[in-house]
């Protein structure tokens, strides 16, 4: 905008925008032609503005809501195995600034366990990863459950009861059960019970969704990758507003139809083969990253893996995309960080268990059938 001219609703959200992916309020007035003052201004009026119109509300009255929420979790396990779900619960960490004493007589109920001072927020999502519940209510310092029981919604489902019958909340081991949230059975119980094991793995197919929700809330919103160098109020302020801009934009996609939410959809676009090949640039640039001496380890365990693997690809029909080196690269080590990375995108597919072995999930998805092995 020119000097002298109203700022329209537009550009006040464009710059708010801006902000909230990530850029400095110096490149935000760069950019639209505001004084540095204006752009914090027109941030916060904006900021607001979505925190008092828009809200995260769980739908405990809406037995139609409930019922299509459930149908869609249902699809999303495999053989339908899963019913009653309607949400998936679990807390993320919002990094933040050391609060000062003014702000907080004891800041170190903010010191995370990871090192940082962060608010913890605890949230529910629907299979699409748009939020039905996100509130900040403790410290970085206390630990999901302790924030789970100051929830409005922890009294809602314990003491008033107010979810129908029938209907229940995925969560991890860290939150207690109950006819409302149900988590999956501890490693050693499922070790030995083929039933439990069954029931843990249809049990993690369904809470990925709030894993899958929180990476993509974290990716869409910059702002959020580093502490937020404001007081803890407002940052939980702007975290509250990323929250409801995020599902706005899931909702918007959905009826625009561009929003993929499911592997089985995506995969009509990306073949298996396209999803899990590792390029030669990702293998040089996690060579960078290494010493010499790691990258010659690296290579030589690489050269092993595939001298092993290969005729096991080969005689169950694997791809030949699969078979480049950067495949097995990442394959060979636990450490390397293009091990995750195919990792998540063997996950994505939804036909193998994330425990499962990369030769086995290689196995599966080149042959398109499910290993629960």
């Amino acid at each position: 905008c020119c000097r002298g001219e109203p700022i329209t609703a537009e550009l006040q959200v464009a710059a708010t925008m801006r902000m909230l992916a990530g850029a400095s309020y110096l490149d935000v007035s760069t950019i639209f032609r505001m004084h540095e003052s204006t752009v914090y201004k027109i941030f916060w009026r904006v900021v607001e503005l979505v925190c008092n119109k828009y809200t995260i509300e769980f739908p405990f009255d809406d037995l139609e809501r409930l019922r299509h929420i459930e149908a869609e979790f249902r699809s999303r396990s495999e053989m339908e195995a899963m019913q009653g779900c309607v949400g998936c619960i679990d807390g993320l960490l919002i990094k933040i600034r050391a609060p000062t004493k003014s702000e907080s007589p004891c800041s170190m109920r903010f010191q995370s366990c990871k090192g940082f001072f962060a608010l913890n927020a605890q949230a529910v999502c629907d299979v699409h990863g748009r939020f039905t519940v996100f509130e900040i209510r403790g410290g970085g310092a206390q630990s999901d459950v302790q924030v789970w029981k100051m929830l409005d919604m922890c009294r809602d489902l314990l003491e008033q009861k107010r979810m129908p019958a029938g209907f229940w909340i995925a969560g991890d081991a860290a939150y207690p059960c109950s006819d409302s949230v149900i988590g999956p059975y501890s490693d050693a119980d499922a070790r030995n019970d083929r039933r439990k094991d069954n029931f843990n793995w249809s049990h993690s197919q369904l809470r990925i969704r709030i894993e899958m929700a929180f990476g993509r809330f974290v990716g869409r919103f910059g702002i959020l990758w580093k502490p937020i160098r404001m007081s803890y109020k407002r940052a939980a302020i702007i975290t509250m507003a990323c929250a409801k801009l995020h599902n706005i934009i899931i909702s918007y996609d959905l009826e625009k139809g561009q929003y993929y939410s499911d592997a089985k959809t995506r995969t009509t676009v990306e073949t298996p083969s396209q999803l899990i090949r590792i390029t030669h640039e990702e293998i040089e640039s996690d060579r960078r990253n290494v010493s010499r001496a790691t990258r010659r380890r690296r290579m030589t365990r690489m050269r092993s893996v595939r001298a092993t693997t290969a005729p096991e690809l080969n005689k169950h029909g694997a791809p030949i995309e699969l078979l480049n080196d950067g495949w097995f690269y990442a394959a060979s080590h636990r450490t390397c960080a293009l091990r995750e990375s195919l990792t998540n995108r063997v996950a994505e597919l939804g036909v193998v268990r994330p425990s499962s072995s990369v030769l086995h999930a290689t196995v599966a998805i080149a042959t398109r059938q499910p290993n629960r092995q």
